[in-house]
């Protein structure tokens, strides 16, 4: 029987009912290549986040914790169940859901031939951004991530941490509502994942409407950052509450 976890009595910010994916090799998934397989499937999840929260999603690989993400940013389709976020149905109105998030994925989705800035002006711009408004954002995410140095600088000659810092920062630009991490510190030396903990905590701080969504397998990081963790195995959530009540 399916039992609803991390509900709770304020109006949610991202609410997620019965969420269902399983692979298929028949094409029926939308935005996913026929006999393709890509990460675990997702049964009978439901949880919610309430404005100026972070939840932390650990897990084994392939325990779905990407694949949720997925579904949550539109990326693929749930099989089915349903997911609100900032109160529109990510399934009937993705246009109005896509202006609302931004996504730092697990592996690094880079323009090698185009600047730090080009990146943040294009990524920007398709958040609505323009003219002093984009420069203005492009400014403030350059300084929040210390990439001043490299703001002209090629994607491709970057080091590994500093593309980790420049796929958040894409994902932070046009200060979106709710924000999907996926691994953000991986292949970051540890002075610069302290750092990085540092901005996604103020992101939270500062902004009480924005929530987060972090998946980790450091669990130091888990601590330092979630108000709340969801342990996943094997596509389920099998344990929802605060760092304290996990231990």
């Amino acid at each position: 029987p399916h039992v609803c976890v991390g509900l709770t009595m304020a109006e949610p910010h991202l609410e997620v009912q019965q969420l269902h994916f399983r692979h298929t090799i028949a094409g029926r998934i939308p935005l996913i290549r026929k006999h393709a397989i890509l990460g675990g499937g997702v049964f009978d999840c439901s949880f919610s986040i309430e404005r100026g929260e972070i939840l932390g999603l650990v897990g084994a690989n392939g325990a779905g914790k990407t694949t949720t993400m997925k579904i949550l940013t539109g990326e693929i389709m749930a099989t089915s169940g349903s997911a609100y976020l900032g109160g529109h149905n990510i399934e009937e109105d993705q246009q109005r859901v896509r202006r609302l998030i931004g996504y730092c994925p697990q592996f690094d989705a880079l323009l090698d031939r185009l600047t730090v800035k080009e990146h943040l002006e294009l990524f920007g711009r398709l958040k609505g951004l323009q003219d002093s408004e984009l420069d203005k954002a492009v400014v403030s995410v350059i300084e929040m991530l210390s990439l001043n140095k490299f703001t002209n600088k090629l994607a491709g000659t970057l080091s590994g941490g500093n593309k980790r810092k420049l796929s958040v920062g894409i994902a932070l630009i046009g200060g979106p509502k709710i924000l999907f991490l996926d691994e953000p510190s991986t292949g970051v030396d540890p002075v610069a994942r302290r750092f990085m903990w540092g901005v996604i905590s103020r992101i939270c701080t500062r902004q009480r409407d924005c929530c987060i969504i972090l998946t980790s397998h450091v669990m130091e990081e888990v601590e330092a950052l979630c108000t709340r963790v969801a342990v996943v195995v094997g596509g389920r959530m099998r344990c929802l509450g605060s760092n304290q009540h996990l231990k």
